[in-house]
């Protein structure tokens, strides 16, 4: 027999903050059915150019998205630790040398600093 174990749904910290989400310890097999309107044409052409359903494009561009978010929270948790000395202190130590042939700038390249 299978038996499926509920969690208990946590209280909001603040009146108001039970907005009805996914708990925070869902199984891992948990489905939040999502209604959204797309364009007909849009959701034809992404499920067959995939070979897939529309389902499964939403829930990847769902998951590729909250996996974005959680690199830009890293790397701004990594830019928070950083000091500006410490880079300079690095940089300070790269040759300055003319780039090996292939790793030239193109010709009429403008860096973006100098455009400040």
């Amino acid at each position: 027999m299978n038996q499926r174990h509920e969690h208990p749904r946590p209280r909001p910290r603040h009146p108001g903050d039970d907005t009805g989400g996914i708990p925070p310890y869902a199984p891992r097999n948990a489905m939040t059915t999502i209604e959204a309107q797309v364009p007909d044409y849009l959701a034809r052409e992404a499920a067959a150019k995939e070979n897939v359903s529309v389902d499964q494009i939403v829930a990847l561009a769902l998951a590729s998205q909250v996996s974005a978010w959680g690199v830009r929270d890293d790397m701004a948790t990594r830019a928070a630790r950083g000091k500006l000395v410490d880079f300079d202190l690095i940089l300070s130590k790269v040759p300055d040398v003319p780039p090996q042939p292939g790793d030239e700038l193109p010709p009429g390249y403008v860096s973006p600093i100098s455009l400040q």
